[in-house]
This record gives structure tokens, C-alpha cells and sequence, in this order.
């Protein structure tokens, strides 16, 4: 088998720390992760709590620990869903600078409606750059070049 083909037993499912093996099982590991997540979260939150890169590492370090041993750094594997490729892992952390310099260091809007319109942006920027590994790798076509051997990201996180 050729390094761009994967394994007929290799599934969806990523290796984890509760050897878990169903998708259903593994959802609601990650659904109880997170809502410990916001639990710790919302409680420490103060009005001087800084929303930076490290905090979002931190945030799903929390999150998904208690699952993968990968949680809470950047992936290392270059990913895809659907067809669509995200950002090369080897330019994650500039992206995520970059990210942070745009995005996070102006203060939230006070404003209910300004939040929620600024916090859905940033999700959205964060959707389109996930951080770690919760995709299967990207592994492309036999004969296709590997997307990590590529330069830059064409559109960098957070560009409008």
C-alpha cells in the first residue's frame, strides 16, 4: 500500500485515551468534555479573563484530555472533511498568531447582540482552522502531491 492510501480497517473513529471504538460513544465523551469545559469556565470568567490563542489551547485541553492525548496542542497532521482541506499543520501556529493578533485582542462588546455577533465571527474563523486533530488526516489522492509540501495557505485565518 502506497503512503497515500489508507488502510481498509482504518476507520473514522481516532485513537483515544477511553479506547473508546463508536462514534456514538465517542460523541457524547466529547459532549460531556465540554460541557465540564464550560462549567470550569464560566465560573472562573471575570471581567479582566483575556480571550488569547493560549486560552483557546487551554480551552480544549479541558475540553478533550479526558480523550485525546492530542488535546489542547496543535495538530501535526494535515486534515480534511468533505473534500475541503484546512490550513497545512506546519503553518498552524503562525495562522493561529495571526488569528489572535485580528481577532482576540480587542475587548468583547458589552452590547448582547454586538457579542453574539462578534462571537459567532470568531467561531467561524475557528472553524475554518481547527487547531487540533478531531478530522480524519488528509490524505490525498494517489499520485497528488501532499498539501504539507505545499507553500502558505492561500487565505490566511482571520482574512476577510
Amino acid at each position: 500500500m502506497d503512503k497515500y492510501q489508507a488502510a481498509a480497517n482504518e476507520s473514522e473513529i481516532l485513537p483515544n485515551l477511553l479506547g473508546l471504538t463508536d462514534a456514538p460513544a465517542i460523541g457524547l465523551a466529547e459532549f460531556e468534555g465540554f460541557l465540564r469545559a464550560d462549567i470550569v469556565l464560566t465560573e472562573a470568567l471575570t471581567p479582566a479573563t483575556k480571550f488569547t490563542v493560549q486560552y483557546l489551547l487551554e480551552t480544549h485541553r479541558l475540553a478533550l484530555g479526558h480523550l485525546y492525548a492530542f488535546a489542547g496542542r496543535y495538530r501535526e497532521v494535515n486534515i480534511s472533511k468533505g473534500g475541503f482541506a484546512f490550513p497545512a499543520a506546519r503553518f498552524l501556529p503562525a495562522s493561529m498568531q495571526q488569528f489572535g493578533q485580528q481577532w482576540l485582542r480587542e475587548p468583547l462588546p458589552a452590547d448582547p447582540n454586538a457579542l453574539l455577533g462578534r462571537v459567532g465571527a470568531v467561531h467561524g474563523e475557528l472553524l475554518y482552522s481547527p487547531v487540533s486533530r478531531r478530522q480524519r488526516a488528509h490524505r490525498p489522492p494517489a499520485g497528488q502531491p501532499d498539501a504539507r509540501a505545499a507553500g502558505p495557505p492561500t487565505a490566511a485565518v482571520g482574512a476577510n
